[in-house]
Order: C-alpha cells, then structure tokens, then sequence
C-alpha cells in the first residue's frame, strides 16, 4: 500500500465516521438516556481513533456530528487524533422509515454520506469497529461501492455496512430516499440501512470477510493475523472460536480498551460534566 498515488484534489478521500446523536434513535436499553447514549458513542470513537493510529493510517479523519453535540468535546476529539470536524450545516436530517428495527433506528444516519459532495471516496467506519491492519488503499484500488457479504443465517448472506467504500453521488442519495418511503424495502431480518444498500445498488465490489469480521467468525489464527477490520467486538462476549483465541485477539482488545478508558477518563469525561452538569433538586419548603 505504501507505492499507492496519494489522492489528488478532485479524488480527495477521507475514512468517515458519523455519529447522529438523537434520542429518539437510541437503542431501548438507554432509556431515551442521552448523556448515556453520547458517552457511549465516543467511548466507540476514542477506540477506533486510537485504533486508525495504531495503524498508520496517512488518510484524514473526518467525523459528521448530528443531533446533539458538545463543541467542547468535538474540539478535544480534533486535538488529540486530528479528526476533521465536518460542516454538517447543509446536509440533510436522519430519515428513519416506518419498517426501521428499534435496534437499527441510529444506523439510517450513515447513508447521508452520500451528500459529501467534498469528497471523492469515502471510507465510512462504523462507530462500533476497530482496525487492526492498514485501510488506507480502500480510497484508492477499490471501486465503489465495496462492502462485505457475509452469512448470517446460512444459506442467507447479509450485506454488511459497518465498512464501506463509497462514492458520493446526489442521483444515489434521491433514489436512497424512495427506498426509505417504499414499505416493503425492508429485509426481515436486517431492517436497518443495511436494507436500502442492499436495494440501492444492483452490483458491489465484494471486500473479503476480514475487512469487517465477527470475533466469532471460523477464521484461522492466520487468517486473524490478516484481518484489516474487527466488527462489534463486545457482541455475545463470551462467544468466539479458536482461532480467535489462538491469534490473542482477546489480549490486543483488552489493550485497546483499556487504553480507551484511559483517554476517555481524561479527555473526554471533564467536557461530559460540562455538557452535563448535574440538575439542581428542588426543595419542598418546610409550611
């Protein structure tokens, strides 16, 4: 990857991270818990930002904030990883569809990517992903739109969206929106955005498994090693398979994620208390 071309102004490229903080998007076990909600979100961004710079990645960092959002924090976060806090000004509000899941409401977000219009390529990263090898050549060797594809249920193959190479296209975003008003876009086990990429685009370059893997996919120690994606590593923990084990993928984790406790301790916490301050109780007075 190191011999690629670096991007030229009209090609301009850039891994994109959107993070729509809504309460009404939130995952029921939150309980419409905003403050809850937003923590959790950039404990995902401090990881997979301190992830990118462990593998050196020399594409810029780009977050699309929505929502609710904290200056404060949007600034530590440019700070201390360089992220690139875009305009979000122009671009359209989330669009949530009627067949949306309760789990996938907050995913809907991502396909306003389509909107950057500043970009040539984007390489858009789930908040809830980790790199572990160099993602760099994404921007440049692979036509859009790439995904995965893996199985879900055998013989049932899902698209997965949690890594994503995408090209910014207004006639794409148009056709996106009929898709979310269309009552039966949705896929019955994969009622997120997942449904409209999958409607949206008759062809995709297919990315192998390892750019966007489950711990709990039946790849060898070897293939782990060559794995340039580890998707939702705190889903089912306790469930994963030997070759997971044997590459101490549980150990690398552990470090990382103790390492973002860290950062998000002295980073991020103080700016929450401000975003946050605790809320003055009344008082009865006494008659």
């Amino acid at each position: 990857t190191d011999a690629l071309p670096p991007p030229t102004p009209a090609a301009a490229a850039t891994i994109l991270i959107v993070l729509n903080m809504d309460t009404s998007h939130l995952r029921f076990p939150l309980g419409g818990n905003l403050q809850k909600g937003y923590a959790s979100q950039l404990r995902y961004i401090v990881r997979l930002c301190l992830s990118l710079a462990a593998i050196n990645t020399k594409l810029p960092i780009s977050l699309l904030a929505t929502g609710f959002r904290a200056a404060p924090i949007e600034q530590a976060l440019a700070a201390k990883f360089g992220l690139n806090i875009l305009d979000a000004a122009g671009v359209p509000p989330v669009r949530v569809p009627s067949w949306a899941s309760k789990w996938t409401r907050a995913s809907f977000s991502s396909l306003r990517a389509l909107t950057l219009s500043q970009f040539g390529r984007l390489v858009v990263v789930h908040t809830d992903a980790v790199a572990r090898r160099n993602i760099d050549h994404l921007a440049y060797s692979v036509p859009p739109p790439a995904f995965t594809s893996q199985f879900k249920c055998f013989p049932r193959r899902e698209l997965r969206a949690a890594l994503m190479v995408l090209q910014p296209d207004a006639d794409a975003w148009r056709r996106a929106q009929t898709i979310l008003d269309d009552e039966t876009a949705g896929v019955y086990d994969d009622l997120g955005e997942q449904s409209v990429w999958r409607r949206l685009y008759p062809e995709i370059h297919e990315l192998p498994a390892g750019y966007c893997a489950l711990k709990a996919a039946n790849f060898s120690a070897a293939e782990w090693a060559k794995a340039h994606v580890l998707h939702d590593p705190h889903l089912l923990h306790k469930s994963f398979r030997a070759g997971y084990a044997a590459a101490e993928m549980p150990a690398w984790l552990k470090r990382l994620d103790d390492e973002t406790e860290q950062i998000f301790k002295e980073v991020i916490e103080p700016k929450l208390a401000e975003a946050f301050p605790p809320k003055r109780r009344r008082g009865r007075r006494k008659g």
